[in-house]
């Protein structure tokens, strides 16, 4: 996962937040190859193969990540011809979609609400640049509990947002198995996320085990154990550590939720912050997609 970039998705000329793709097309696009191609696609319609060779992948890898791309139907096909003797489906991305990977040339001009995020990101921000690692769990079963982090995806909703607010293309999602350095942002807690627990003594707050796989959400106001409840945390220092992350799973989406409401939430972000959530199922399809504050530190 090392080489992602800040991508910025236009659609009838409306340049989109993550909440409005689907965890399905988040999930596709959270890769540089799919990113590269989709670039690629909007400049003239293209076949896998032919993309493989331009960006120097293997035949077997191209198709995988382009069926990536079109399992979630982010690009049509518009033709197929016939190419040294077979016949090659020809695809463009979806009608009115349009990814931009950034042009160092260009002037960035940040929206509104980029304040905020400079508030809580501190000096990881110089002018309108950012340089951070993405801590994302490894899949693969790993840590004392030999868990298979699933949170990977919320790695695209987290760069998203940050590629609205910060011209950088100095995010680099690793996993916390890899070797990384310098400030970093991380997603998932102490189970499944290794740099989560490394970094528990930063904050002022732990997620402490409570028998086989359950973990609670102490602070010095309150003990917390639903799975929905919450963190998004800040801690300065050397290096400086951003943490997004749930009690369970339903927690850390909410962390996220959080993460893209920080400018609309009326709390201070500079230096060392807690905020407590806990997610909310506010149109009861099983998913979180809101959050009530709890405490604020």
């Amino acid at each position: 996962m090392n080489g992602w970039y800040v991508a910025k998705i236009w659609s009838d000329g409306k340049l989109l937040d993550s909440e409005s793709l689907t965890q399905t097309e988040l999930k596709a696009l959270a890769d540089p190859n799919r990113l590269e191609m989709m670039e690629r696609l909007a400049e003239e319609p293209r076949y896998a193969s032919e993309l493989g060779r331009e960006l120097n992948l293997d035949e077997q890898t191209a198709h995988y990540h382009f069926e990536k791309l079109k399992d979630a139907n982010l690009i049509e096909r518009v033709e197929e011809r016939d190419v040294s003797g077979g016949m090659a489906s020809f695809y463009r991305p979806r009608t009115s979609l349009h990814i931009d990977l950034g042009n160092e040339d260009e002037e960035f001009q940040p929206p509104e609400g980029t304040d905020s995020y400079r508030e809580f990101l501190g000096d990881s921000v110089d002018g309108s640049e950012l340089e951070l690692s993405v801590v994302v769990g490894a899949p693969e079963p790993h840590g004392p509990d030999q868990v298979k982090a699933r949170d990977g995806h919320l790695a695209g909703r987290a760069g998203f947002v940050l590629g609205r607010h910060f011209s950088s293309q100095g995010l680099e999602v690793v996993k916390d198995t890899d070797g990384y350095g310098g400030d970093r942002l991380v997603i998932g807690g102490p189970r499944t996320n290794m740099e989560a627990e490394r970094l528990q003594d930063r904050f002022g707050f732990e997620f402490a085990s409570t028998g086989r796989y359950k973990y609670s959400l102490q602070t010095p106001e309150e003990t917390y154990t639903s799975k929905k409840v919450g963190v998004v945390a800040s801690s300065s220092g050397e290096p400086n550590a951003f943490l997004l992350a749930g009690v369970g799973y339903g927690g850390t989406l909410a962390s996220l939720e959080v993460f893209e409401s920080l400018p609309q939430l009326d709390v201070n972000l500079s230096g060392d912050t807690t905020v407590v959530f806990e997610g909310r199922d506010m149109d009861g399809d099983g998913q979180v997609d809101d959050f009530e504050l709890l405490e604020v530190g």
